[in-house]
Order: C-alpha cells, then structure tokens, then sequence
C-alpha cells in the first residue's frame, strides 16, 4: 500500500553472478515487461488508487508538481519547474512548464491541479488518500463538511503556469507527498466522468500513456509530448499479471520478462534476485470501533495473552518488530507489547467484565493470504487455550473480496502490510487518526488526534518527539500489533535493465528504466540524474 524516499540496502551487484537469456531486439525494441504474482486488481484513478502496484503505474502515466528522484526518491522538479516558500513555510507559489502537456498534446495547467485535488478531498468522494491534504489550509474542515466553499481552500490557480498551496502551519513533509499520485493532475474530461480508471486508453501527463488493457496486460505507450520525452528511454512499457509463479520464471529466462515482483524459490532464479529493507511493517489491527474490541480493556487483555516471542520467531519473521515505524535517524525509541502477560490480562478482563473470556463475541481474524494464516492461527490457540471464546481464522482467497470485506469492517482483527509513502514516520501513523479514510481499525482517540496535530505544527526533534509519543499512544492502547518490518524481493537482471536501483519505498520510477547500452561492469545500473528544472 504507501511509499516514499532514500536508497538503501544489498547491493544489486554482489548477488548478481550470471546473465539471463535475452532477447537480440530487446535494445532496439525498447520494450520493458514487468510481471506481478496475482489478480489483484487495479484502477488508474487518484480517487482512490492505494496499492503499491498502482503506485508504481502512475509512475508512468502521471506526474505531479514534483517527482521521485530514482535513486533517493526525494522529490525533483516535475510539473513544476520551480518553486518559492514564503519565510514563515505557509505559501507556497509553484511555477508550472509552459511544455507540460497530457498525451493528447492538452496544456497541463494550475486549475487542473486544483480541480484534481478538491475533487480528492471532496467529503462524499471519502477518497483513501484525502488524508495527506490535511496540511493545507481549510482542508480538513472541507473534508469534514464544515465549510462547503471551495474558495476557503488553500489552493488558488494565480494564472494557468501558477498555482498557489496556503498551509495550516509549516509542514517539513510538505514536499515529499507532492510526488504522491493523490496529488497528479487528472486529465479534464475524465474529472466529471465515471469508469474511465478500468479501461484502455487513458491519457495521462507522465512519460507514458496506457494505449491497450486486456485480461491480464497493460501496455503504456511513450507520451511524445512530454514534457522531458528526450530523458525517457523506453518507447514501450508492458505490465503483465500471472497467476502461476512458474510461468513468471519461465518467462524471465526466457528474456519474454525483465523485472518482476514476485520471487519463485528456484535456484536458478537465485542469482538474479534482488532483497532490500522496505520503510514498511505488517501487523495486527483490531476493529477498534466494534464493541466490546472498542474497550482498550480487552484490546490489551487479548494482546498480552499472545506468545510474542513465537509469533516474532526468527524462523517466521525475517525482521520481527513491537513496533509499527521502521527505525529512522533521531525518531526516539518507541515500547509496544512485547511479551505475554497472562495475570495482566486476566485482571484487564475482569475490570471489563468478561472475567476469564465469558460473554465475549466470537473472534473472527480475517487474512487474505495464505502466508500470514500461520501467523493468525497462533493468536488463534493462545485465545481458545485460554479463554472461554470462539475464534475463527478466515482466510478470503480472493484479494480483492478480502479488501471489501475489511473496508466493511467485517472482522474482529486483521492482519495487514504497509510501505510507507514517503520515508517519515507521518505515513505510518496519521492513517489513525478519527478522520482518516485509512482508518480501518475505526480507532478514534482524541489524545491521539491531538498528538498528531500537535506534531503536524512542529519541526525537527519536536516534532519527531510528538510523533513517537503518537505511536506510543496506538501500541499502547493495542489497536495495532506489530509482526515484522519487511523486506521486498525483485527478480531483475541489473546486466541489462538500468535505472533500477533498490530503495527503502520500492518504487522505481518508469521514467529512468531502459536497456543498457554500454559497457558498464556486470551488475552495475546507470541511473540517470533528473533533467534540469
């Protein structure tokens, strides 16, 4: 699900021993196919685009007033060429490309980024990500419907080449989210239409545009009208989806796939895989707003009769963690629940009135795959050994159904998985609060939303300060139960794609990918600098 920023981990070079079969036309074809494991389905629109698949196509199709730089991924001049921040961090004033145009040749200008993001923070649309324009100016009073006029908004198209951003307070993440999709500019026909996201073509202002979409494919053609067309290398980006692992295995030693995100355990396959850390953690989340799972009584009960040490075993875990954000430079240390604590918990049910587990609700842990029902079955034995409860684990095959069912809130406790979408611990922690569309746990704590607003308001250690005793507060009051941090598997060969480097968020730019031409060393990737603002 999220992303964002900084390059980290194994080096590609030292795994990298041999070359896979390739293709003699692939340089002069300039055509890259990138394989994905699964049917999870995707849509290319912003309104409520979330999952790290879609996040890696609007590389492609969209750019916003900044970009990913593809190595650090901090952002870089995109749409806009520069920009200026008044002295007290409040006004930003973005100048936009005369060149900056959508596919069809239409000028990219400041109303269609102001148009796209009221369109995202419209109350009824309950878009996934309104969440992030909270920093601007009246936004989240318009997200809650208190104001109705847009014109209190901080987001004022000044001509067609400027767009002015007015924030609530200073805000040192401000930058890194514009690179986000939420904030890309939708194509103007397509913002008072519906069902235009699910089908080919779809113009998009990025470096490609999605000419063909059939069961199982996409194809993004090169958008010769972008604004940097001179930078892009590929002409031709194919993302196929597969629902055999073997096939994607077959394919890449073929040369028919040059970058995949699902790994096969095949010794083959060994020496062109690529492992990193993600800004990413996979967890335990209660449906805090259901009782009596709304009583931090039984939240916290039910979290300290878990075997922790098991569950966080080496042996399941590659990265156990107590603790929901990856460890970061200056972010303090933060304490969750560690350990089991059976006499703690007996006492918290009995405070609650459900001594010994007596009159609880069946216990429903809903999973969507196959690999974390391991993981759930645990809590599953600990909870019925010890307590005069029904628990269910629930395996939904199917991903997406899984999705709905959550976004339903038909369960008792979840596991899920999030990448950051921008490497601070904001991303991880203000999806809590009472007036997130993430909020899936439907936890609402007003010391929380305080803490977080507070910490929004402030810069530096202060605010990195505030935002660990947020964290503390989610831990604490067991809405979220961390399992591991999370490590990213790519199955490329870095002999013959460049501009792929391994980054803390996973994302990898379209832009800067293509063929190698030279005579780099084996396992060494070009990476391009941006163009010039």
């Amino acid at each position: 699900m999220g992303r964002r920023r900084a390059a980290a981990a194994l080096s590609a070079a030292a795994v990298l021993t041999a070359a896979a079969p390739a293709r003699a036309d692939e340089a002069a074809a300039r055509e890259l196919t990138v394989a994905y494991y699964g049917g999870l389905s995707v849509a290319l629109d912003p309104l409520h685009a979330f999952s790290a698949t879609e996040a890696q196509l609007f590389t492609a199709l969209s750019e916003g007033l900044v970009s990913y730089h593809p190595a650090s991924l901090e952002p870089v001049p995109g749409v806009a060429h520069t920009w200026h921040v008044s002295d007290d961090g409040l006004r930003y004033r973005f100048l936009l490309r005369d060149n900056a145009r959508f596919s069809d040749g239409t000028r990219v200008v400041a109303e269609d980024f102001r148009a796209s993001w009221l369109r995202i923070i419209d109350p009824g649309e309950q878009a996934e990500y309104s969440l992030l324009f909270d920093v601007i100016r009246g936004v989240a009073d318009y997200r809650a419907g208190i104001i109705g006029d847009a014109a209190q908004v901080g987001i004022r198209a000044i001509s067609p080449g400027e767009l002015e951003v007015v924030l609530e307070r200073p805000a040192e993440h401000f930058l890194s989210t514009l690179a986000h999709h939420a904030f890309a500019p939708v194509y103007p026909v397509y913002r008072a239409q519906v069902g235009w996201e699910r089908q080919a073509p779809i113009i998009g202002n990025g470096p490609f545009w999605l000419a063909e979409w059939q069961t199982g494919e996409m194809v993004f053609e090169r958008n010769p009208r972008y604004w940097a067309r001179s930078t892009v290398d590929l002409d031709r980006v194919r993302i196929r989806f597969f629902d055999d692992p073997r096939a994607i295995a077959a394919g890449f030693m073929a040369g028919d796939v040059h970058w995949a995100k699902y790994v096969e355990d095949n010794e083959q396959l060994a020496p062109f895989v690529v492992a990193n850390p993600l800004f990413g953690t996979t967890y335990f989340v209660f449906k805090a707003s259901d009782p009596p799972y709304d009583d931090v009584r039984v939240r916290r009960a039910l979290a300290l009769m878990v075997p922790w040490e098991t569950v966080r075993s080496p042996e399941r875990t590659r990265f156990p963690t107590s603790v929901l954000v990856p460890r970061m430079a200056d972010y303090p240390a933060v304490e969750g629940i560690t350990a089991e604590d059976l006499r703690a918990a007996e006492r918290l049910l009995e405070q609650a009135g459900f001594a010994g587990g007596a009159g609880l609700p069946p216990i429903v842990i809903t999973v969507g795959s196959a690999s974390v029902v391991e993981l759930a079955k645990l809590l599953e034995d600990a909870w019925e050994t010890g307590l005069a409860v029904d628990v269910t684990v629930a395996h939904v095959r199917d991903y997406d159904d899984y999705l709905a069912e959550i976004k339903a809130g038909a369960f008792t406790l979840t596991i899920s998985s999030w990448i950051g979408d921008f490497a601070d611990p904001i991303t991880f922690l203000q999806m809590w609060t009472s007036a997130s569309n993430l909020n899936d746990a439907g936890y609402a704590s007003r010391d929380y939303d305080r803490t977080i607003d507070r910490a929004l308001g402030a810069t530096g250690l202060d605010r990195l300060r505030l935002l660990a005793e947020a964290e503390t507060l989610l831990l604490q009051d067991a809405v979220i139960l961390p399992v591991t941090h999370l490590t990213t598997f790519s199955l490329i060969d870095l002999q013959r794609i460049a501009g792929w480097t391994p980054n803390l968020l996973d994302i990898h730019p379209f832009r800067y990918l293509g063929f190698r031409r030279g005579d780099l060393p084996a396992g060494v990737a070009a990476v391009p600098e941006p163009a010039p603002g």
